[in-house]
């Protein structure tokens, strides 16, 4: 559920997520949209009191994000722009051609087919970077799952999608992790943090210090790596 409040530093949209938690957490997503997580039962006048107190912190924080966002031009698939693949630099580039595929040469990446549909560039770049992802998630899967397999977890299924507001989510009781393609597009060390991040949540459902515990025995660096990762969201392509 979305909602907007008005604070002396500005005017912000959050979404509320009530869950089984003890404190209030704030978090904001690609979209410009803050995610307040909350106790279940929570009073309207808690949480905008808590809202209203970390307004300078939400003011500067979406200031931070919009100045890098726009530093950045959102990949339409057109030749000349760059595009990034596990956090390097690459100037795309479309042929006309046969047979059709996709192929990695210097800085350079080349999409050929023979139709020159922008829409079909799409969905064939999409593809690409879907298989491409899957080859990496397999390699980081093997370094992190000794962690999880040794609290005796059962392995979830892994469901990919192009998602603009999130890296990645966790149903615990589907067995289920959804993990966005665009993954594929930063360091290797953050896609790493975002498969560690949804993996402890098979562990423990919330953001609480149970939670943190766990990632830290996984990813030591984690606050360091969600940090950089923050710095990548331009490329879920929010304009």
């Amino acid at each position: 559920m979305e909602d907007t409040i008005y604070t002396q530093h500005g005017i912000f949209v959050y979404r509320l997520l009530e869950k089984p938690i003890k404190h209030i957490y704030l978090r904001l997503q690609p979209d410009g949209i803050f995610d307040v997580s909350v106790p279940h039962h929570t009073s309207v006048k808690k949480r905008e009191e808590v809202l209203r107190q970390k307004s300078a912190w939400m003011a500067r924080t979406l200031a931070q994000q919009r100045a890098a966002q726009a530093q950045h031009t959102p990949f339409t698939h057109q030749s000349g722009q760059t595009l990034y693949l596990q956090g390097k630099a690459y100037r795309f580039f479309r042929l006309q051609g046969e047979p059709a595929r996709i192929w990695i040469q210097g800085d350079g990446l080349y999409l050929r087919q023979m139709d020159d549909s922008d829409e079909r560039a799409r969905r064939f770049l999409n593809q690409w970077e879907k298989q491409q992802a899957q080859q990496l998630y397999t390699r980081i899967h093997a370094a992190l799952w000794p962690y999880f397999a040794a609290r005796k977890v059962m392995q979830p299924r892994i469901q990919w999608r192009v998602m603009r507001s999130r890296w990645g989510s966790c149903s615990k009781q589907k067995g289920r992790i959804s993990l966005n393609v665009r993954l594929l597009r930063v360091p290797p060390a953050c896609f790493a943090y975002v498969v560690a991040h949804e993996y402890c949540h098979l562990l423990q459902p919330n953001h609480g210090p149970a939670f943190y515990q766990e990632l830290a025995g996984c990813q030591p660096l984690y606050r360091q790596t969600e940090k950089k990762l923050k710095e990548w969201s331009f490329v879920l392509d929010i304009s």
